[in-house]
């Protein structure tokens, strides 16, 4: 049997005559794949380290992870809100802690002991959240009332329209004026 001809190829476009001309990629090819960055994700997510993560087989290995980190601006983001996640779990795991001490079933001081590790992880990885101290930044232009004015007064000349000029030359003088409460007042 022969192989059937293909249909020939038609000429490539010039921005596949451009990628064509690219220096072919050397190495293995990359781990990085939608579903294995959606395993590290909801692994994290869900309330497991990095490294622990990292640790399992069907995934790269820690410094492979932290390059895809540094290198990729999305991976980073949803990395960074993966750990958020992991930062939620940590508190539903403390009021398990706290429900299974009510019940009983938990010794007391070592419910006081994990409860206070998930806290600090918690305030850690959230610290705007679960941190025990909050920063306000404020800025604040301030201008004296002084200036204020200044400023005001300004803007209030350049509104307004253009005096009447009036000096000494146009003005009428007064003539004799009669004193008031002379004589010649009453009738």
């Amino acid at each position: 049997m022969r192989k059937k001809d293909k249909p020939p190829r038609k000429p490539p476009t010039p921005v596949e005559a451009v990628i064509e001309q690219l220096p072919k990629k050397m190495g293995r090819p990359s781990l990085k794949t939608p579903e294995v960055v959606e395993t590290i994700l909801l692994r994290v997510s869900s309330g497991r380290s990095l490294a622990s993560v990292a640790n399992d087989d069907d995934l790269p290995e820690i410094r492979t992870i932290h390059r895809w980190i540094a290198e990729d601006e999305a991976f980073r983001q949803a990395y960074t809100r993966a750990c958020a996640n992991r930062s939620l779990v940590y508190a539903d795991t403390i009021g398990d802690i706290a429900k299974g001490v009510l019940a009983g079933k938990i010794d007391p001081n070592a419910a006081r002991v994990a409860i206070d590790s998930y806290k600090w992880l918690a305030a850690r990885l959230q610290s705007g959240t679960y941190g025990e101290r909050s920063e306000v930044n404020v800025n604040h232009n301030h201008t004296l009332h002084l200036d204020a004015l200044r400023q005001l007064a300004e803007e209030a000349k350049a509104n307004q329209p253009p005096m009447i000029d009036v000096t000494a030359e146009k003005v009428l003088p007064i003539e004799h004026a009669k004193p008031i409460g002379t004589d010649e007042d009453v009738p």
